[in-house]
């Protein structure tokens, strides 16, 4: 035996260089990790690793998630308490070594250990240290679960605390009154059992994830009438609370029954409206009336030809205008008798002199629109005329009542919501005589430029990962892809690989109006993972900038069901997460410089980098649109796209963003800014 410089014997005969063939031999043996006890079930090893084990918390993690399977739950939390005195934080996109990243969950999956052998105080422990290092809809899911199985929470009796905003005023009645086309329900909802639900109108409404305390808001949209809103939220013992509100949404004017004409003496008549009268005015003169629902009118007139034109208004803003050419004066001693001084209000009229068309036949004369028109807005202003012989004692418009006051000549202006493409409309009046007579309208409504698919944010997306998906490779990425394009928020752009599988199974067809014919360069990449276990469905979707490798959002989702409409939920969830993530925001542009502005967005989020559209509404002429009351129906698409920006400075409520197209000089204070 000789001894060498380093103090490393070695024996006669024995090469220093044999070191190099032995080491790796020698660090296998010396520091071999303890063989996975052994876990069979149904013919199936478990406690296995797709690689080589090496003893790092991602192979114990990796190999605890394979015992779980297997229901050998002991060997599992051994694993799982390995992992996590190497790694102890739950957490999205942990990187494991080099650039291989996983999504790390062992607090949660303990936690779920916990819970299937029956231990729910340690599972609820586990759970909330889940919770509170990196949120997960499954971590939430189960540790409801485990709270509600705790002796003290069972004798607790606890309902939710559920606030519901409402505007000023509606507090005590329930009653809300509105012209808009939609309308925010939102509040808070509080238990320290956990609320799990929240519903408004039996639909569930989104909430990111259960809690003691959840915000919920969601739009409605709402068409004319009275709509019953009942909000509901449970706690994890299925205990609810309930709020009832009571929307009225009225964007339709007043009806105005003219009763008595006398050229150079008096107009009378009535008016009827279900949210109340505001005013009547005529040459001037103005009758208020304190929201009364029916009421009667009284002017002088102090012309005896020419055209006379009332204008009256409800409670909610909405307007309806009456234009009467003047007849023939009657006799002096008639118009003697008719004559007052000054004009008044009360709620009845006895008709002592009629105004009344000679026609036998009931007319309807509808303003500025002709059989069929193009509109470029989601709702219409149907103003109109009604003369006949007989009293007129029905209203319809596409089937729904409008209020009015019987008479022989009735002004009306009723709204009409829109979808896209071709709306009939149709205008029904019926008479004391049981005669009926109807108009029929095709009003074609278009999108706005700035609208138009083309025009937002794109992503190019990949299969999602699942190892356990076998022949149903492309059956959630389907199901994702048609819940996003329904919303028509994304441009999506396909990896050819499952791009081939969505044609296969004819998904792209049914949602080819989706696909512009220019399609902008995808702006980010999206890929996702599915973990199919023996306890349901959890899937991870993560959004990176395409440019920069940004990670911009991970959304997850999570169901302990895996049937078809558990999939179906998963995708739509998941769709409605990124949808919300990066809403569409409109706003104004309140200050310009040199290429930057300043962005008002209202209510709106803006993220840090978010590509915008400045554009400019001009608007439409008169003679270019139909005048309705205030309101200026567009036939013609009047926006146009000036330049585009991004978001590069939070400021408050408002955000600075440089110019990135377009003419700086073309830009002005109060044009419009649209998200991409």
């Amino acid at each position: 035996m000789r001894k060498t410089d380093s103090g490393i014997h070695f024996h006669r005969g024995f090469r220093p260089a044999c070191v190099a063939v032995l080491l790796p031999f020698l660090a296998i043996t010396g520091c071999a990790v303890r063989p996975a006890p052994p876990c069979q079930k149904d013919g199936i090893t478990y406690g296995t690793t797709v690689g080589i084990f090496r003893g790092q918390w991602n192979d114990h993690y990796e190999r605890a998630l394979s015992y779980m399977e297997g229901e050998c739950y002991d060997f599992a939390l051994d694993d799982l308490k390995q992992a996590l005195m190497q790694n102890p934080s739950d957490r999205w996109w942990a990187r494991a070594y080099g650039m291989h990243f996983i999504d790390y969950f062992p607090h949660r999956e303990k936690g779920l250990v916990h819970y299937l052998t029956g231990d729910y105080a340690s599972a609820v422990e586990e759970l909330e240290i889940s919770v509170a290092q990196e949120p997960s809809e499954k971590a939430l899911f189960y540790l409801g679960k485990a709270r509600w199985r705790l002796p003290e929470v069972k004798q607790a009796g606890t309902t939710p605390r559920l606030v519901v905003h409402t505007p000023a005023g509606a507090e005590q009645t329930g009653e809300i009154w509105t012209n808009r086309h939609s309308l925010r329900i939102s509040g808070i909802a509080e238990d320290p059992q956990y609320i799990s639900e929240i519903t408004i109108s039996g639909g569930p409404a989104f909430i990111e994830s259960s809690g003691r305390r959840v915000a919920f808001d969601e739009e409605i949209h709402l068409d004319q009438g009275r709509h019953e809103i009942e909000i509901c939220a449970k706690n994890i013992r299925n205990r609810a609370t309930k709020r009832r509100l009571v929307i009225h949404v009225d964007r339709s004017g007043p009806t105005i029954t003219i009763d008595r004409l006398v050229p150079g003496i008096r107009i009378q008549g009535r008016l009827q409206d279900e949210s109340g009268i505001a005013f009547v005015r005529t040459a001037g003169r103005t009758l208020a009336f304190q929201n009364r629902k029916q009421a009667a009118f009284s002017f002088p007139l102090e012309s005896k030809s020419g055209t006379i034109r009332l204008i009256a208004a409800d409670g909610q803003d909405n307007t309806t205008r009456a234009e009467i050419g003047l007849p023939t004066p009657p006799t002096a001693r008639t118009a003697s008798f008719i004559a007052q001084n000054d004009g008044y209000a009360t709620d009845a009229l006895r008709p002592a002199f009629h105004y009344a068309p000679r026609e036998d036949e009931t007319r309807i004369l509808i303003s500025g629109w002709k059989e069929k028109e193009v509109c470029f807005d989601e709702s219409i202003h149907i103003e109109g005329r009604i003369t006949s012989r007989y009293r007129v004692e029905i209203l319809t418009v596409n089937s729904r009542p409008v209020s009015l006051d019987s008479g022989k000549t009735v002004f009306f202006n009723a709204s009409v919501l829109l979808k896209p493409g071709e709306n009939p409309v149709d205008i029904s009046v019926t008479d004391q005589s049981g005669r009926m007579t109807t108009k029929h309208l095709y009003i074609t409504r278009k999108i706005p430029e700035i609208y138009h698919l083309k025009h937002r944010y794109g992503f190019f997306m990949h299969p999602f990962r699942n190892s356990k998906q076998g022949d149903k490779i492309g059956y959630f990425e389907s199901l994702f892809a048609g819940s996003v394009l329904g919303r028509n928020r994304f441009q999506m752009h396909f990896q050819d690989d499952l791009k081939k599988i969505l044609d296969e199974r004819d998904i792209l067809r049914k949602f080819r109006s989706f696909f512009p014919e220019k399609r902008r360069r995808p702006d980010a990449v999206l890929s996702g993972v599915i973990y199919e276990t023996r306890n349901g469905v959890e899937i991870a979707a993560r959004l990176f900038d395409r440019d920069t490798s940004e990670l911009l959002a991970i959304k997850n989702v999570y169901d302990a069901s895996k049937n078809a409409s558990a999939w179906n939920f998963l995708a739509d969830r998941l769709a409605e997460k990124f949808v919300r993530e990066f809403p569409l925001v409109c706003g104004t542009a309140t200050r310009c410089g040199r290429r930057r502005i300043v962005v008002d967005a209202g209510s709106g989020r803006l993220k840090m980098g978010w590509p915008l559209i400045v554009y400019r509404e001009k608007k439409p002429a008169q003679a270019e649109a139909v005048l309705n009351g205030s309101n200026m129906t567009r036939r013609t698409d009047y926006t146009t796209i000036i330049g585009n920006a991004g978001i590069d400075e939070l400021m408050g409520r408002q955000y600075g963003a440089a110019l990135t197209g377009g003419c700086a000089s073309e830009i002005r204070t109060g044009d419009g800014i649209i998200s991409r």
